[in-house]
């Protein structure tokens, strides 16, 4: 799932959040959830959220729950109506200073932390290694698997349940320089590393 996108120098560059969607007995698809089909009205239940990620009313959390919680009801309802499949564009999803700082320290191409993928489907860039992640791209990552995000994500979408991988497989962060692409596919219906998780 793609956090944030920016336009740099001829660069894409992505934080992608490692969120599995439960599957398996207990964990259910969206199918099995009749009430959060596509005609559904509302998924979003606002006591369910807490005041930010580490529960503290003190701590400014590096995700904008304020601006965000209060329209995710709506923003729900959005996301199922839109076409071809659900999807919904945030404007604004991170406070201008979050995404700055995060687009100051994301990591150049040339880095030798960056792992290639060369195949047929794709030509891009990734680290999934979170101890390798400049300071602000890291807390930004772990803000986007926290329980408070990842619930308030499951609500967005109507798909009860997810759950965070800390492991960020296919996840973390990518970047396509010139001549890099990631072909339209399907993810894995399974985590490479941890069977469980299906």
């Amino acid at each position: 799932m793609a956090a944030g996108q920016n336009r740099v120098y001829g660069c894409r560059r992505r934080v992608l959040l490692g969120i599995l969607r439960p599957r398996g007995p207990g964990r259910q698809s969206v199918q099995a959830f009749p009430q959060y089909g596509r005609n559904a009205r509302s998924c979003y239940d606002p006591t369910a959220l807490v005041s930010n990620a580490s529960g503290s009313p003190h701590v400014e959390p590096l995700f904008p729950y304020d601006e965000w919680h209060d329209n995710v009801d709506r923003l729900a309802a959005e996301y199922l109506r839109n076409e071809p499949f659900p999807h919904i564009h945030l404007e604004g999803f991170l406070k201008p200073a979050v995404a700055r700082r995060v687009l100051e320290e994301f990591p150049d191409p040339t880095s030798p932390a960056w792992r290639e993928y060369k195949h047929f489907n794709e030509n891009k860039l990734g680290m999934t290694r979170r101890d390798l992640f400049p300071s602000a791209v890291g807390a930004l990552i772990d803000e986007f698997n926290s329980p408070q995000f990842v619930l308030w994500l499951s609500k967005l979408t109507c798909i009860p349940g997810l759950m965070a991988d800390p492991s960020l497989e296919g996840g973390g962060m990518h970047q396509s320089t010139r001549n890099g692409f990631l072909n339209i596919h399907a993810d894995f219906t399974m985590h490479h590393h941890h069977r469980d998780y299906i």
